[in-house]
């Protein structure tokens, strides 16, 4: 069951939005790589983005996340 129907690749400008402090997009068909700029969102404490259809590495970037308290990536490729 997908949340929210959501599917293509997760947008590379979602990096831009600084003062975003979660993003939960568990449970759709987003598909592709995990984004680089994503480690530049430097208030997110929680992704959620387990049982989509995400392959590839893990970016090193995500380390740059320092208020980060929460990850689940389990159910993509």
């Amino acid at each position: 069951m997908f949340r929210n129907k959501f599917e293509g690749f997760i947008p590379t400008h979602l990096g831009n939005v600084a003062l975003l402090k979660n993003f939960r997009v568990h449970e759709n068909a987003f598909s592709g790589p995990i984004p680089t700029e994503l480690g530049k969102m430097g208030l997110l404490q929680t992704l959620f983005i387990q049982n989509n259809t995400l392959g590839g590495k893990i970016p090193d970037a995500l380390g740059q996340l320092t208020s980060i308290t929460s990850v689940q990536m389990h159910g993509n490729r």
